[in-house]
C-alpha cells in the first residue's frame, strides 16, 4: 500500500489512534440490533452514536489550534444534513435519535478528512481503516458461518449475522467483500509487511464471504457484487484494453442482453417478493404527490405508508391479499429520500453524491484501499436501488467511511486556507451540538430501560407496573412516540378506556400501525362509541386487507351494538377469506364466526 510504511514513533502513534477510532466507529455492527422499539433505540444505533460522540470530541480537541476550511464534498454533506434536520423539525416539530446518527456522520466525515490533512498521511489512516473494515467483515462472516451450522440463529432468519434480517446482512458483507477484493487484487498491496498482512486478511474475508453471501439468497447482494466487480475491473484496466470496432458491435449488445437476462432471472427467482416491491414503489408515488417538494420528514415513511397502501389497495383490490403488510422501507433509497424529504432532498442528495464521486475520480492513480473503497461504494449504491442500506446505520456509515478512503487528500483544501476565527467558530458549534447529542444518547438509554421494563410488566400482566414505567419513560423523553402504543395498551388492559384513547389517538397521528388502530377500536367499543370503533377497525382493515384479526374485532363490535346485518356481512368475509399462513388463532376466529352465522340460521351458506 502506498505511503503505509512506518518511519518512526509518530507514525505508530498516528496509526494506533486511527485504528482505535476506526474500530470504535465500525464495531457498532457487532451489537445485535433489537427492533422491538423504534430505530433510535436500536443497540447498533446507540453504540454508533456514543462512539461517534467520543471520536468527534477527540478530533475537536486535536484540531483546536489549527486553521482549516472544509472542502467541497464536506460542505455538500454538511448542507445536505442541515436540510434533513431542519426539514424534519419543520414537518414534525421535534427531534429524534436517528437524526443524531445523520448529524454525527456528517461531523465525522468533515473532521476526519481534516485530520487527514493536518495530522496524518493518507496511507496511515487508510492502513488503520482497512484493518478495521476487514476485521469487522471477518467477524460478521464468522457469525454467519456459525449460523449455517445452527448456532446463534436469531430473528427467525437462518443467516442474518447480527442484523435483523438476512438481506441487509448480505448487503453489508458484500460491500466489505468488494473492498477486500480491491485490496487483494491491487499490485501495491504487497510491498511491505503491513501490505502482506492486509492481503492475508483480505483473502480470509473473501473466502468466508463466498460461503456466506450465496447462502442468504439475496438478489440485491448478487447485483451489488456484479456491479462492484465491474467497476473495479474498468478502473484497474482503464486505457489498457483495446477492443476492435467489429468486436464492439457484437460485445456490447451481448453484454446488454446478458444483463437483461440476469435481471429477468432474478425477478423470477423470488417473483412474489419482486412484485411486492413494485407495489411498494407504486404506493410511494401516491405519497410523493401529496407533498412533492419537502416530503414528510426523515424517518416518517413508516408512520405514513399504511394509509397510502390502503388507498392503493382500494384502487387495486386484486393486490390487497397478496401484498398487504407492514413495511418500514420503500426498498429504493432514492425513492424513500423523495417521500421523506421531497424533490428538494432528492436534488441535494444526488448533488452530494455527484460532488463526492467527481472528486474521487480527479486523481488518476488509485491505491489499493481507494480501489476497494470505490468497489464497496458501488456495491452499496447498486443495493440502494432495490433495498435500503442507507436507512440502516451500519451500511450507511460504511458508505461514508469508504468515501473518506476513496477521496484523495488533494481534494481537501489546504490547512493554510481559512481563518482561525472561522475554524474556531465551526469547532465550537460542533462541540456544543455533539455534547448535546451525547447527553441525548444517555437520555435515550435511560428511556429505553424504562420501556423494556414496562414491556416485561405487560408480558407478566402487571399493567399498573407497566403504566408506572411508561410514565417514567415519558418524564425522561416527553412525547416519545415509542412509549405511546404500549402506554395506551396498558391503560386499555386496566379498563381505563378514556386514558387509553387519549394516548393512542396521539400516537395514531404519527403512526400507521394496524394493531394500534385495532386497540383504539376496542377502547371505543368498551365505552359504547360504536361509530368511532367501526372507523378505527375499518382503518385497520384498509391497512391490512389480508389480516383476519381486525375483521374479527369489527364483527364482534357490530354484534354487540346490535347491527346484525353488517355483522353477518363481515362474518361471511371472515369465513371465506384466504389466509397466507393458517394458525390456531385464525382457525379459532373462523369457527367463532361459523357459530355466529349458524345462530342466524344461514349454516347452509357457509
Amino acid at each position: 500500500m502506498q505511503n503505509s510504511t512506518f518511519n518512526g514513533p509518530t507514525d505508530w502513534r498516528a496509526f494506533l489512534f486511527c485504528l482505535v477510532m476506526a474500530f470504535l466507529l465500525l464495531a457498532n455492527t457487532l451489537f445485535e440490533d433489537n427492533l422491538l422499539l423504534s430505530y433510535g433505540f436500536d443497540r447498533k444505533v446507540l453504540a454508533f452514536n456514543l462512539a461517534a460522540v467520543v471520536c468527534v470530541l477527540t478530533m475537536i480537541i486535536l484540531l483546536a489550534l489549527h486553521t482549516f476550511t472544509p472542502g467541497l464534498p464536506e460542505r455538500w454533506i454538511l448542507f445536505f444534513t442541515a436540510y434533513i434536520v431542519f426539514n424534519y423539525y419543520y414537518q414534525v416539530g421535534r427531534f429524534d435519535n436517528f437524526l443524531s446518527s445523520i448529524v454525527l456522520t456528517a461531523f465525522l466525515f468533515t473532521l476526519g478528512r481534516t485530520m487527514l490533512v493536518v495530522y496524518f498521511r493518507q496511507g496511515i489512516f487508510a492502513l488503520a481503516a482497512s484493518f478495521s473494515i476487514l476485521t469487522i467483515g471477518i467477524i460478521e462472516n464468522a457469525i454467519g458461518v456459525l449460523q449455517l451450522f445452527g448456532r446463534f440463529v436469531k430473528h427467525g432468519q437462518h443467516i442474518s449475522g447480527t442484523f435483523h434480517n438476512s438481506g441487509i446482512y448480505a448487503i453489508y458483507t458484500t460491500s466489505i467483500l468488494l473492498f477486500a477484493v480491491g485490496i487483494y487484487s491491487a499490485e501495491d498491496s504487497i510491498r511491505n509487511l503491513s501490505g502482506r498482512v492486509l492481503k492475508a486478511l483480505s483473502l480470509i474475508c473473501i473466502l468466508s464471504a463466498i460461503v456466506i453471501v450465496p447462502s442468504t439468497n439475496s438478489r440485491t447482494s448478487w447485483l451489488a457484487i456484479t456491479g462492484g466487480l465491474t467497476a473495479l475491473f474498468f478502473i484497474r484496466n482503464k486505457g489498457k484494453i483495446y477492443i476492435p470496432e467489429q468486436l464492439k458491435r457484437v460485445l456490447f449488445p451481448s453484454v446488454f442482453l446478458a444483463g437483461i437476462a440476469l435481471l429477468v432471472t432474478l425477478y423470477y427467482f423470488k417473483k412474489d417478493s419482486a412484485d411486492g416491491r413494485l407495489v411498494i414503489w407504486k404506493t410511494s408515488f401516491l405519497a410523493i404527490q401529496d407533498n412533492p417538494l419537502t416530503g414528510f420528514g426523515f424517518g416518517q415513511m413508516p408512520g405514513k405508508f399504511s394509509r397510502y397502501q390502503a388507498n392503493y389497495f382500494q384502487s387495486n383490490p386484486e393486490a390487497a391479499f397478496r401484498f398487504s403488510d407492514t413495511t418500514h422501507y420503500i426498498f429504493n433509497d432514492a425513492l424513500q429520500l423523495t417521500v421523506e424529504n421531497g424533490l428538494i432532498g432528492l436534488v441535494l442528495g444526488l448533488g452530494m453524491m455527484l460532488v463526492v464521486m467527481r472528486n474521487i475520480f480527479k486523481s488518476a492513480f488509485f491505491e489499493s484501499y481507494r480501489l476497494g473503497a470505490i468497489a464497496g461504494m458501488t456495491g452499496l449504491l447498486i443495493a440502494a436501488t432495490t433495498s435500503y442500506p442507507f436507512q440502516m446505520i451500519s451500511p450507511g456509515f460504511l458508505f461514508f467511511f469508504f468515501a473518506m478512503l476513496a477521496l484523495p487528500a488533494g481534494s481537501y483544501n489546504s490547512r493554510e486556507v481559512g481563518t482561525r476565527l472561522g475554524s474556531s467558530f465551526f469547532l465550537m458549534f460542533v462541540f456544543v451540538l455533539t455534547s448535546f447529542l451525547g447527553f441525548y444518547q444517555y437520555k435515550i438509554w435511560k428511556c429505553k430501560q424504562q420501556i423494556l421494563t414496562a414491556k416485561r410488566c405487560i408480558s407478566a400482566e402487571d399493567f399498573d407496573c407497566a403504566v408506572a414505567y411508561y410514565e417514567k419513560a415519558l418524564k425522561i423523553l416527553p412525547g416519545e412516540l415509542s412509549v405511546l402504543p404500549g402506554y395506551g395498551l396498558a391503560f386499555l388492559k386496566l379498563g381505563k378506556y378514556q386514558e387509553s384513547i387519549v394516548v393512542m389517538e396521539q400516537a395514531s397521528r404519527h403512526m400507521s400501525d394496524y394493531f394500534l388502530f385495532c386497540n383504539l377500536g376496542i377502547a371505543y367499543t368498551r365505552i359504547g362509541s360504536y361509530g368511532k370503533a367501526a372507523d378505527r377497525f375499518r382503518s385497520a382493515i384498509e391497512m391490512m386487507p389480508n389480516r383476519m384479526y381486525p375483521r374479527f374485532l369489527l364483527a364482534n363490535m357490530l354484534r354487540e351494538s346490535g347491527n346484525l346485518p353488517e355483522a353477518e356481512k363481515v362474518a361471511l368475509e371472515i369465513v371465506g377469506m384466504p389466509v397466507k399462513i393458517e394458525s390456531s388463532a385464525t382457525r379459532s376466529m373462523r369457527e367463532d364466526m361459523k357459530i355466529f352465522l349458524k345462530s342466524l340460521g344461514i349454516e347452509n351458506d357457509i
